[in-house]
């Protein structure tokens, strides 16, 4: 039996058929590690945990004489909680599915309510990243990677909306403030950040990138409603018609009102900034109810 031309072939169907949503893959080395294979995406591929197996057995069959691949698809099929071996693949990925999952609730257990070991954690953290030699290592390593990955749409939607899922929980962000109101209790670890801040931004590299990072975010974000932290201040430049009626930029408004008022009126005075920012752009210019962008955005809901 061609054993090659079968795992060839089972390696191409992969490629073009990705793994369905929400089922637990692994990393697979299309030519073994053992044999010269690198770590680059070009010989990776992500496989169930059954094509896993089926994959390696295939490897075995291929190349008898090699001793690491023969003991690989030995140790995947060696069960020692059931007595002895998984007969199938499908054996084994239930086995490795339910593996990893005690695998994790274990991990999350251990961390649940460990004060002392995540205030270890953070104590080692702010070591290692307090030290330049490990950051230009991290950095040599990481960003040739990161800048791979932020130039696919894909990538970039997927942690957006990895963001927008974590921050909509009231529990989650109730938790970062709290953790990060405990941070700078710390005049230590302020002074510990402040320092690591002060040291990225004397790096020509690190400004020129946050430049270059900067310019492309305005560049995509043109409307100052496209930048605001979050949906609440977008609801505030929807008011930006009403205000350019109001304001006293209009000189067809018999009682102008200034950022303050309008912002005491209507938002209760928590958004002052805004109006500020809209008043300027009112005296550059810009009319609300003239702008295609502003219409565009909010429609009959701009007011």
């Amino acid at each position: 039996m061609n054993y090659r031309l079968i795992y060839n072939n089972f390696i191409f169907s992969r490629l073009n058929s990705a793994v369905g949503p929400g089922v637990y893959t692994e990393r697979h080395h299309i030519l073994p590690s053992c044999m010269g294979g690198g770590d680059g995406p070009e010989n990776l591929i992500r496989l169930s945990a059954r094509e896993h197996f089926i994959a390696h057995r295939l490897l075995a069959k291929i190349y008898p004489s090699e001793l690491d691949l023969q003991l690989t698809v030995y140790l995947m099929r060696y069960n020692p909680q059931q007595g002895g071996k998984i007969s199938s693949s499908r054996g084994f990925q239930i086995l490795r599915k339910n593996a990893i999952k005690r695998i994790t609730e274990i991990a999350l257990s251990s961390w649940d309510g460990n004060d002392e070991r995540k205030a270890k954690l953070l104590e080692h953290n702010s070591l290692i990243w307090n030290d330049p030699e490990f950051r230009s290592m991290m950095s040599s390593i990481m960003g040739p990677i990161n800048e791979i990955r932020w130039k696919s749409k894909e990538f970039r939607d997927k942690v957006t909306n990895s963001n927008k899922s974590t921050w909509s929980s009231e529990s989650k962000r109730s938790e970062h403030s709290s953790i990060m109101k405990e941070i700078w209790a710390d005049q230590s670890r302020r002074e510990s950040m402040s320092s690591v801040s002060s040291i990225n931004w004397q790096d020509e590299s690190f400004k020129r990138k946050a430049a270059e990072g900067l310019g492309s975010f305005f560049e995509s974000n043109p409307n100052p409603w496209q930048r605001g932290k979050g949906a609440q201040n977008k609801i505030y430049w929807g008011l930006a018609g009403l205000f350019w009626d109001n304001s006293v930029s209009n000189p067809d408004c018999t009682t102008p009102l200034n950022p303050s008022k309008f912002s005491s009126i209507y938002d209760c005075g928590e958004r002052k900034s805004i109006y500020y920012k809209m008043q300027d752009m009112f005296n550059e210019g810009w009319a609300p109810r003239k702008d295609p962008a502003w219409l565009l955005e909010f429609g009959s809901l701009g007011i």
